[in-house]
């Protein structure tokens, strides 16, 4: 996987970020391998 960059501002009471979906889908396409996972103490250990 190639490096994602988070780009964000922060002001008092709030961030903003400023790629989120130049983010959001690389990281869909990544985390959609572990949907419907199952973890149990065998898995883990």
């Amino acid at each position: 996987m190639d490096e994602l960059q988070f780009l964000s501002r922060q002001q008092p009471g709030q961030v903003s970020i400023d790629n989120f979906q130049e983010l959001k889908t690389p990281l869909t396409a990544v985390l959609e391998r572990y949907e419907g996972m199952v973890y149990t103490e065998d898995r883990l250990g």
